[in-house]
């Protein structure tokens, strides 16, 4: 059967017309071209693909495909390639050329030249990965007798003379050449050219003072000293690496030096290796260590900051030394040392910010003897642990200052001694972002245990045949959608157009809100405002939930459903700012910009009920369109799975069949936990997904910062009272003082922080006012304490909650001292995890303890933890409306926000949107009386909050409608 094609300009053409036979035959001949240059391609090593010129010329090109492609589905097979056009059988590739001009044969011989040599790249990279995986796994006996020889022979810091001796002997049967000693036992080999560039790869060699208790065959025959940090592993396997070079030194475009370095554990070995030339001229280093939490076969890494700066101190505290019954007549160092151990904790606790680790731990103690005598002095030591260098450095610092002071409160003397001599402070390790890329990716899936993502996994059996068709393939999927991108672009500027034209109407219904601030439940004229505005629109909307919020809709009622929130509430806040809408509510301020928030979804509103019709078509698929080309070992990996894409469009040019977004203005956010209420009263309706974004004095207007994972932290807040029995402060004797047991609270509160806490976890525990008494010479009755408690993990808060009511509330027993020392001993033997801070502080001092943590006033709100893909979403709509460098990576807050609540329902991303602006003052922190906002982030908002929607619909269409 015949069948009939149309041709570009609409012609109906039979297919053995002479018309198509000659563009058959010119076709042919085009393709007889191409593929005859394929060898030379093939055979190429240049990175066509990064070419700047390339670059522009596909712009230009794949700006000017013809749509038409849009309309045809690619269908593969064994032998050929065919087109399946609407309403057609499949037809073969070779009379495609009666749809497309000889403009995209051009623009197919253009790309062929970047993705071929891409892809033999590919494939070469995997076979080499494979091949010296081989190599090195023929040499697994010798690698594990050499290491079972080191681990049989364990030896100290700069005493590894045994090891250094088997490994350089080892060398030598592979002529290698080394340079020895450098750092006593440590030595440098070289493989290669001897010139640039210089790479380095470093192994330690020292044991631990450690008595092996597994027994095996090959278990330490050096009594107390054992391998037991993996060190003979880390030597074994450079070694193994220098055999492995060496076979291959012809192939070396370089030089590697191999680090064979003594002393890691304690010693600083790396410091003196450093001294004596070890680097030479390299130009980067890498390190391995073993790590018992992933499996064999498996690499673990991290850029940045891994693990921590590192130093030791001692601190001798002098007093003056006499008889128990005599006190008056010595200088107590005991008290002050036990005075400086309390200090010290604060550090951490109160001088740290939270988003930082840092570690001060005081490990022993020596003082005295007799148990009648008061020593002379006292000795403490320990060990400071940072993240970064410059933490631990400040940490040295202010243990100087607090020893010291401490010292000098208790009428001794402090000296601290950092043992830098003994023991030289280790720098923070911190990986270099580009070079931890690298170890990425070198890791290919060649073992069946690997997991690796998609884009990373490459077939080495296809065949050169297949793999140009392959590539021919990628090509035609690949032209429409980057027409597509295109398409994005111009979504991105005309929404972002159109929301700017609101402008004056949005900066004018922001002002109203800002001159009439309402407290958490109180909104009643912003909530009437906005209604108001909805009514003109005609958005429908619920109303009130939660007192006076209220939720609208637009689109089709459908699924799928996103949200998208604000809230509304002000702060009790005096208005210091100084401008024609200042707030008219005396001591009532939109100081955290709710006013913003609430005026930028409305704005998102109008967009969204103008483009309603489109609404279940969404813009195009986000998660494939992005501003760069298509990946070519991504959709390698799609075409290997059988995986090919329909593109269909519609009149409009978008995408998708249905949805609904729901837009949520709250109530209460600040400490009213409004989105709770919410919550229970079904605001959420049936949304998959919610988005909120809150203003960011911190990056400049234009732009906005996101950030996966923990985001904002849980927070809860308490009230403690310590009740003890007042009397004349003349006769303490006939009292029992709260004002005590109160201050031994605080003290013992801040430890939770500093000595229970993980030091990779961000906590705090801030007591922010103490209330008792009133007359100078009267022991109050009572002492009430309160503050707040924070984590980045509400677990974490929970915890804090707990451990907060075990150091208050008293027990109560008629014998004061039997309960003290029950508590002391029950501290001891079921350790901090188990102990009862403020319950044994009130104790101890005869006090009687309670915790309210006003759940009923203030609820606790859960940690605000952004969904990973969502905010993957959020990022690619930012860079389609301000550009990647319109995203920032935002940082993380201990402050709180009741968004976290949405987040327990549905998975949630909030976000930040930049308003600094320095040329209006737009500079000032959120609660701040000074708090001024720049109002040109008014419509930016507004249309992230409309792409954020659209796409999110397009993106997660029913099955049926794709």
């Amino acid at each position: 059967m015949q069948t009939k094609l149309q041709d570009p300009n609409g012609e109906t053409v039979d297919q053995d017309s002479s018309m198509v036979q000659a563009k058959k035959q010119s076709w042919l001949s085009r393709a007889k071209t191409v593929l005859t240059s394929l060898p030379a391609l093939c055979s190429s090593e240049m990175k066509l693909y990064t070419s700047p010129l390339v670059t522009s010329l596909k712009s230009c090109l794949l700006r000017s495909v013809s749509p038409l492609f849009h309309k045809f589905v690619l269908v593969p097979s064994m032998d050929a390639v065919f087109i399946k056009a609407p309403n057609s059988n499949h037809l073969p590739l070779k009379i495609v050329y009666n749809m497309i001009n000889f403009y995209i044969c051009t623009t197919i011989l253009l790309l062929l030249w970047v993705s071929i040599p891409l892809s033999i790249q590919i494939n070469k990279d995997v076979e080499y990965v494979s091949t010296l995986l081989s190599a090195a796994k023929q040499d697994k006996d010798w690698l594990i007798s050499i290491r079972r020889n080191i681990h049989e022979y364990p030896e100290l810091g700069s005493k590894e003379y045994k090891t250094s001796d088997l490994i350089r002997n080892e060398l030598n049967k592979l002529n290698i050449s080394y340079i020895y000693p450098l750092a006593h036992t440590g030595f440098v080999a070289q493989i290669g050219t001897g010139l640039p560039p210089v790479v380095a790869l470093r192994a330690d060699m020292d044991a631990l003072p450690l008595q092996e208790l597994v027994e095996w065959e090959h278990k330490s025959k050096n009594d107390g000293v054992m391998h037991g940090c993996g060190h003979d592993a880390h030597t074994t396997m450079l070694l193994g690496a220098a055999k492995l070079l060496n076979q291959r030194k012809h192939n070396l475009k370089g030089t590697v030096r191999l680090i064979f370095q003594p002393n890691e554990e304690r010693g600083a070995g790396a410091s003196y290796m450093i001294k004596e030339g070890a680097l030479g001229g390299a130009e980067a280093i890498f390190g391995m260590h073993v790590d018992v939490t992933i499996p064999t076969g498996t690499i673990a890494t991290l850029p940045g900051p891994m693990m921590a700066a590192a130093c030791f101190f001692v601190a001798r505290i002098e007093g003056k030394g006499g008889h128990a019954a005599e006190p008056h007549k010595s200088v107590d160092p005991v008290l002050a040392a036990s005075s400086t151990v309390l200090a010290l904790q604060q550090l951490i606790s109160r001088e740290l910010d939270p988003l930082q680790s840092q570690v001060l731990s005081v490990t022993y103690v020596r003082g005295g003897g007799a148990l009648n005598v008061i020593p002379p002095y006292v000795e403490l030591g320990g060990t400071l642990r940072s993240l970064t260098t410059e933490g631990m450095q400040r940490l040295q610092q202010r243990v100087k200052e607090v020893v010291e002071g401490q010292a000098a409160v208790h009428r001794c003397k402090g000296s601290v001694d950092m043992k830098e001599d003994e023991f030289p402070p280790s720098p923070a390790t911190i990986n270099d972002e580009t070079l931890n890329k690298h170890v990425d990716q070198m890791f290919f899936p060649l073992e069946p245990h690997y997991t690796p993502p998609l884009q990373s996994h490459i077939l080495t059996t296809i065949n050169p045949l297949l793999q140009c068709k392959s590539i021919l393939l990628l090509l035609w999927v690949s032209i429409p959608l980057s027409t597509q991108i295109n398409k994005n672009d111009d979504y991105g500027s005309s929404l972002l157009s159109a929301a700017k034209q609101d402008k004056d109407w949005l900066v004018s219904i922001r002002r109203i809100i800002h001159e009439y601030p309402e407290l958490g439940f109180k909104e009643y004229k912003t909530s009437d405002l906005i209604r108001k505005e909805l009514d003109k629109l005609n958005v429908s909307y619920i109303y009130p939930v939660s007192h006076t919020g209220f939720v609208a809709q637009i689109g089709t009622g459908l699924p799928p459903v996103v949200a998208l929130r604000a809230d509304m509430d002000a702060l009790p806040l005096q208005e210091l700012v100084e401008w024609e809408h200042k707030s008219k509510n005396d001591g009532v301020m939109h100081g955290c910009g709710h006013d913003a928030h609430t005026t930028m979804l409305l704005g998102a509103a109008k967009l969204l009920s103008q483009r309603k019709d489109s609404l279940k078509l969404g813009c195009g698929r986000s998660d494939l369109f992005t501003n760069e080309w298509v990946d070519f070992r991504f959709m390698e990996s799609i075409i290997r799975l059988n995986i090919f894409m329909q593109y269909r469009e519609n009149d409009t040019g978008q995408m998708g069949e249905q949805g609904t977004v729901r837009l949520i203005f709250q109530p209460a956010e600040e400490g009213g936990a409004g989105a709770s209420y919410m919550v229970k009263e079904g605001a959420l309706g049936d949304a998959e997904a919610i988005f909120g974004m809150h203003v960011d004095f911190t990056i400049p207007t234009g732009t906005i910062g996101t950030l996966p994972g923990p985001m904002l932290a849980a927070v809860c807040f308490f009230v403690a009272r310590i009740e003890g029995k007042g009397g004349h402060a003349a006769e303490p004797q006939n009292s029992v003082d709260p004002v005590l047991a109160a201050s031994s609270t605080v003290l013992a509160l801040q430890q939770l922080i500093s000595r229970e806490l993980d030091p990779l976890q961000s906590q705090v525990l801030s007591v922010t006012y103490v209330k008792g008494g009133g007359a100078l010479n009267v022991i109050p009755p009572y002492v009430e304490l309160g503050g707040t408690l924070r984590s980045l993990t509400t677990e974490g808060l929970l915890r804090l909650q707990q451990r907060v009511k075990e150091h208050v509330i008293a027990r109560s027993s008629k014998e004061q001292i039997t309960r003290v020392l029950q508590w002391l001993v029950s501290s001891i033997i079921n350790s901090l995890s188990s102990s009862h801070v403020v319950e044994g502080q009130a104790a101890v001092h005869r006090c009687k303890g309670s915790v309210d943590m006003k759940e009923d006033e203030f609820p606790p709100y859960p940690a605000t933890i952004n969904d990973e893909t969502l905010n993957k979403h959020v990022d690619q709509v930012g860079s389609m409306l301000l550009g990647p460098e319109g995203v920032k990576v935002s940082n993380k807050v201990m402050a709180g926000e009741d968004f976290a609540f949405y987040q327990q329902v549905v998975p949630g991303v909030m976000f930040g949107i930049g308003i600094r602006n320095e040329g209006i003052g737009s500079v000032h922190s959120p609660h701040s009386p000074y708090f001024f906002l720049d109002e040109d982030a008014l419509p930016i908002g507004a249309a992230l909050h409309t792409a954020i929607a659209e796409t999110y619909l397009n993106d997660h269409q029913p099955s049926s409608a794709v």
